[in-house]
């Protein structure tokens, strides 16, 4: 089986299986340490690959052929496990920091079976997961069908590649599949979550428009549960406090968050220098704490009554879509695919 990585220039070359758990392309001048063993991911590759084979087995596959280790972010390793019958699975592992234990994963991969299920949304399939690291492989992972088309970053830069008519098409189809997400109002705020996975979570209600149109079977699967921010576990990686959520409110939400900013000031702060500001003595986490007072008694007039209730309702959105993460079909100039969620 060959090992091969995707390098920064765009070509393939061969690599090392001690490559595969690396954080290779980057490199840091502060603290780089810690940055990169933070992104460091070992895991069982043989299991990996057997979990993969395992989902193409319909498709014919019998063995793996090549693991080719895509270009990486921050927070995640990416491969794509290609059989010996020419089908591709993507596979995807969530690096140490990229967030909580379990709630990554877990709310990741309840969300995009939603957006499937209940708005057929064009994301892909996934066809096997685990949120839970004590597992064959030895990570959380997400095993998924290619993304099919093209990425639009591709295309988007050439005025000869796509020309202006095509341009609007693919904004106005971006501005519809936004539309068919914002529509769908959430009485509370947090992360989305399959009910067997989270069984203490709030009910996923929607308002009216369009809950008709989501079959109540569908609703009853999934719940609200603790929102995954990286900068609400800062505390704490394993188990979620009340300030993660769910909310049952907008207000509940705003407040909260002042709560939980307040609460880590008190527990973790200190006098320190802030090397991206000009320094002017050591900052004080007493600062911190009278703006985050004005905060919290500003918080009733940030949510007033007044305002109409769908409003302050929550509703789903993609937190990265630029180019990259939309596929289009070149053909029809249609999108394909929504990655990235």
């Amino acid at each position: 089986m060959a090992l091969r990585a995707v390098a920064e220039d765009g070509t393939i070359k061969d690599i090392l299986e001690a490559d595969l758990y690396r954080h290779t392309p980057y490199r840091w001048v502060y603290n780089e340490a810690h940055n990169i063993a933070v992104r460091y991911l070992k895991f069982n590759l043989s299991e990996l690959v057997e979990a993969a084979i395992k989902v193409a087995h319909d498709n014919g596959a019998r063995a793996c052929v090549e693991v080719l280790k895509c270009k990486e972010g921050l927070n995640s390793k990416a491969f794509l496990l290609k059989m010996d019958n020419g089908s591709v699975i993507f596979a995807k592992l969530p690096n140490p920091c990229a967030g909580p234990a379990f709630y990554t994963t877990a709310s990741e991969v309840a969300t995009r079976t939603f957006l499937r299920e209940a708005l057929k949304f064009p994301v892909p399939r996934i066809l096997a997961w685990s949120s839970n690291a004590e597992n064959p492989v030895g990570a959380e992972y997400i095993l998924e069908e290619l993304a099919l088309g093209e990425p639009l970053w591709n295309l988007w830069p050439d005025l000869e590649k796509l020309p202006m008519k095509p341009r609007i098409d693919i904004i106005e189809q971006v501005v519809e599949l936004e539309r068919s997400v914002a529509q769908l109002k959430f009485s509370s705020h947090g992360y989305i979550y399959f009910k067997k996975d989270y069984p203490q979570g709030t009910d996923l209600k929607t308002g009216d428009p369009p809950d008709s149109a989501i079959p109540l079977a569908v609703l009853e699967g999934y719940c609200f549960g603790p929102l995954v921010e990286r900068g609400l576990w800062k505390a704490n990686q394993t188990q979620p406090r009340p300030e993660c959520g769910p909310y049952l409110n907008a207000l509940e939400f705003v407040k909260e968050r002042g709560r939980y900013e307040k609460t880590y000031v008190e527990e973790h702060g200190c006098q320190r220098m802030n090397y991206a500001r000009v320094p002017r003595g050591l900052e004080d986490p007493r600062d911190m704490l009278e703006l985050l007072d004005r905060y919290e008694k500003l918080a009733l007039a940030m949510i007033s009554p007044s305002v109409p209730e769908d409003l302050n309702a929550s509703t789903l959105w993609h937190p990265d879509l630029h180019l990259q993460n939309i596929f289009i079909d070149p053909a029809t100039m249609k999108i394909t695919s929504v990655i990235d969620w």
